[in-house]
C-alpha cells in the first residue's frame, strides 16, 4: 500500500471515533487548549488527552506549547492533502 493509501487510512481510524471526531469539530472554529476541549465535549480531562494524542499521532492535529498551556489546532494542510488525494483516488475509480 502506498504512503498516501496509510495515511488515507490512518486519517479514516482516527476521526472514525465519536469523541475524536468531537474534538476535531471543536477545533475547526481555532485552537483550542485541553480544558476547552474537555469543557465543549462533555469529557474528563484524561480522556481527551488520550484522544488528542491519537488525533496528533495522525498528524490531524498540532500541539503548541505556550508556557506551562498546550494549544491544540488542525492540521488542516494535512487533512487537505488526504482528502484531496483520496477524490482524485475517486475520480479515477469512476473513468474506468
Amino acid at each position: 500500500m502506498s504512503d498516501t493509501c496509510d495515511q488515507i487510512e490512518q486519517f479514516g481510524k482516527a476521526i472514525g471515533n465519536v469523541t475524536r471526531y468531537n474534538i476535531v469539530q471543536e477545533l475547526v472554529t481555532g485552537p483550542k487548549n485541553v480544558s476547552e476541549i474537555v469543557k465543549a465535549i462533555k469529557c474528563s480531562q484524561s480522556v481527551a488527552s488520550q484522544h488528542l494524542k491519537i488525533l496528533k499521532q495522525s498528524n490531524i492535529v498540532i500541539s503548541e506549547r505556550n508556557g506551562q498551556e498546550v494549544s491544540y489546532r488542525l492540521n488542516a494542510k494535512h487533512a487537505l492533502f488526504l482528502l484531496k488525494a483520496l477524490t482524485s483516488n475517486f475520480k479515477m475509480e469512476h473513468k474506468k
